[in-house]
């Protein structure tokens, strides 16, 4: 109910900025859809199927007006439910947004209301956005169905945001958002600024989280109350040229206390997010290094990292045609851990994944095996394979 009430108060706040202009009839219509199935094997029993989808759609109108809208749908087990009987599914709305650019000179400003994640600090999204960038973020961050990568701090919730990009290749982005974390709710204040230049791609974001109270120091209800406060930050950069061989860093916190939450610590090392990749390109392979500690929560969305603490390899072909289709093939080998609260290692796991892109009918099939070489004597753990496809409509 807060959400909706915040979402009101920001709709109404764009209403008002927005000057009133003469729009012409000239608009445009993109959509995106995917699905992606999951197959898992038991050790016992029957294996699980799951069955992903996602649909995004974009309309541009006048080139000023854009409305944006991503959901996707999640199942349960169906072979457990029965292939011809009511499966329970879990629908999301990823994405609402409308956004409004004023040109004004040599700076374009872009004034937008959102729902769901927004343009996080760290994805391409910003970039391409304002530079029309390729896609530089780690492959090791995409995910199948996803139309960006994933960020380090996620602008989420219900906002309201500003950006202004300048005739040189630099952007400043301005937002504030209320979303839902840490079993608090909180109101986020967050800054960027990014630049794009030949060799050299830069995204930097700080910004400061209020958690919203309503009992005080005597457990008395109020109507607000804000005595604490929370500071993240990160940033990208890219050295060299993309996407060939250059050097790509991330690093970021995620959650810094100025005064802790009971029973917590001002910095936890489940909430640092560090990583670095170089990247080697050949004229018959693709090869990418990374090392990685990335926040606990985040794992179970990246398919190819197992663990928060570790390093992959990725090599791929260059693309090539198969049966007059462009494709593409690779492997991801991952030895990562976790820590414990004593800083020990716990679930040491090793990941094989190799897979094949291949184009066809105007979009891409993805078909991925995930092996656990160390966990054989589970067969659920050990194999896992997932078939996915996604085209622009």
């Amino acid at each position: 109910m807060a959400k909706t009430r915040f979402f009101l108060i920001v709709s109404i706040l764009i209403l008002i900025l927005i000057p009133v202009t003469n729009l012409s009839a000239e608009s445009s219509l993109s959509s995106f859809a995917g699905v992606d199935i999951d197959f898992v094997p038991a050790k016992s029993g029957t294996p699980k199927l799951m069955l992903n989808g996602v649909f995004a759609t974009q309309y541009n109108l006048n080139n000023n007006l854009l409305f944006r809208g991503c959901f996707g749908i999640k199942t349960d087990d169906i072979i457990e439910n029965g292939f011809f009987q009511d499966t329970p599914s879990y629908f999301t709305i990823n994405e609402f947004s409308a956004a409004y650019k004023l040109p004004t000179g040599l700076i374009t400003q872009q004034i937008a209301i959102f729902m769901g994640k927004y343009e996080s600090l760290g994805s391409d999204e910003f970039m391409q956005k304002n530079f029309s960038s390729i896609n530089y973020a780690s492959l090791l961050f995409s995910k199948k169905l996803s139309l960006f990568s994933e960020g380090i701090i996620n602008y989420s919730g219900v906002g309201l945001s500003y950006s202004m990009r300048f005739s040189t290749p630099q952007a400043l982005g301005f937002y504030f958002y209320y979303d839902k974390k840490y079993q608090y709710n909180f109101l986020n204040f967050d800054l960027r600024f990014s630049s794009a230049f030949d060799t050299v791609l830069f995204d930097i974001g700080a910004g400061i989280a209020l958690p919203l109270e309503t009992t005080d120091s005597n457990d008395s209800e109020v109507f607000l109350l804000i005595r604490r406060c929370d500071i993240h930050a990160g940033f990208s950069l890219l050295l060299g040229n993309n996407p060939v061989t250059n050097l790509f860093i991330q690093a970021g916190l995620q959650r810094i206390q100025i005064k802790p939450m009971p029973d917590t610590t001002n910095i936890s090392l489940k909430d640092v997010f560090l990583f670095v990749e170089p990247r080697f390109t050949g004229n018959y392979l693709r090869c990418n290094v990374a090392f990685f500690c990335i926040p606990e929560a985040q794992v179970a969305d990246l398919p190819f990292i197992p663990q928060p603490i570790g390093c992959d390899i990725h090599l791929a072909s260059p693309d090539f045609m198969m049966f007059r289709s462009q494709t593409t093939v690779g492997l991801h080998a991952a030895v990562a851990c976790g820590l414990s609260e004593e800083y020990k290692i716990k679930d040491f796991d090793i990941q094989i994944t190799p897979y094949i892109d291949y184009s066809l009918l105007g979009g891409s099939f993805n078909l991925v095996f995930m092996f656990h070489p160390i966990q054989y004597k589970d067969m659920g753990k050990f194999f896992n394979f997932s078939l996915s496809y996604k085209a622009e409509l």
